[in-house]
């Protein structure tokens, strides 16, 4: 049983884990679409098992936060969510906004095409594996972070799980979207995607001036390409973004590439991939707590994998503010 972070009530806790009940939210269109055909089997399996109190198949991109916020409001002990890491990190944030997140457990059922969500928490990245797991894992306390940004001139707020990013990254993030709407039913689909992604995004690169702040702490000025915010190591189905985060250590890992030639971002693809870029000298790298980036112009942001928003923006960690279901 994971030990509750300091100030939460023991008895609470013991309560919360003896009554199971299970929330499924499900998205339709994860998968480039092929998630839809297998929820109706799916639904039917996890009742058999006692698995599904409430199974809802959400009908946008946003609508699992709002689900995820009502089911933890009304009492739920978990919250499953059935699809990509788009999906996790909406039920993720709905959960968060309620403020129940010590009492209500996460759980993630992968249907998706990049599923990082489930290697940077060691969750099993089959669906199998994944039914197992919330039949007989536990549930343990997690790092997750915060984003404050701009969107049309307001500012916002959204939690999330994996990582955060500005520059390339964020418009390689909107590019992957759009194939998987418009591409249903191509051949362009599952990994290919994000490589296409990538490799679109590496060759329209455009550097901006940004200044970044880490913990209130002027660290970097200049002129950067993207910038990487993790809290943990993958991105982008399976680039290793952040080899050095880790979703339990307490910190956001960051990453700055400077504005190097398409030459340069070309012949460091493998790199991306591996991880071995941020050892490159001139890559700045460290942790933070807090991360502070503010450009001379607006620049995309991006939240696992969703870009929802613009510059200037802040990134906090949650230490130990998600309760995920995870192996014993």
């Amino acid at each position: 049983m994971a030990k509750p972070p300091k100030g939460f009530r023991d008895l609470e806790y013991i309560s919360h884990q003896m009554k199971k009940t299970f929330f499924v939210i499900a998205n339709p269109a994860s998968n480039s679409g092929r998630t839809e055909s297998r929820l109706s089997s799916l639904r039917d399996r996890l009742t058999r098992e006692g698995l599904c109190n409430e199974f809802h198949i959400s009908k946008n991109r946003e609508e699992p936060s709002a689900l995820a916020l009502e089911a933890a409001q009304s009492g739920f002990s978990t919250i499953v969510s059935v699809g990509g890491d788009g999906t996790s990190s909406q039920v993720a944030h709905g959960i968060l906004k309620s403020k129940r997140n010590l009492k209500t457990s996460l759980a993630l059922l992968p249907m998706g095409t990049g599923n990082d969500t489930v290697r940077n928490f060691g969750l099993p990245q089959d669906l199998d594996g994944g039914i197992s797991l919330l039949s007989k894992g536990t549930s343990n306390y997690v790092d997750a972070g915060c984003a404050e940004f701009n969107l049309n001139g307001l500012p916002r707020l959204r939690y999330f799980l994996n990582s955060g990013s500005l520059g390339i990254s964020a418009e390689i993030a909107a590019s992957i979207n759009l194939a998987k709407e418009h591409r249903r039913g191509t051949l362009f689909r599952g990994k290919a995607i994000y490589f296409l992604g990538l490799l679109k995004g590496l060759n329209s690169a455009k550097a901006f001036e940004v200044t970044v702040c880490l913990d209130d702490v002027l660290s970097f000025h200049g002129s950067s390409l993207f910038i990487s915010v993790a809290n943990g190591p993958y991105f982008g189905g399976g680039i290793k973004v952040a080899p050095k985060a880790s979703v339990t250590d307490g910190f956001l890992q960051v990453a700055v590439v400077p504005n190097w030639s398409k030459l340069q971002l070309f012949r460091a693809f493998p790199a991306f991939y591996t991880g071995k870029y941020v050892y490159d000298e001139e890559v700045y790298s460290s942790k933070s707590h807090q991360i502070f980036c503010k450009s001379e112009t607006e620049v995309f942001v991006e939240l696992d994998g969703e870009t929802c928003g613009k510059t200037p923006v802040s990134f906090r960690l949650l230490p130990r503010q998600i309760l995920m279901v995870s192996p014993r």
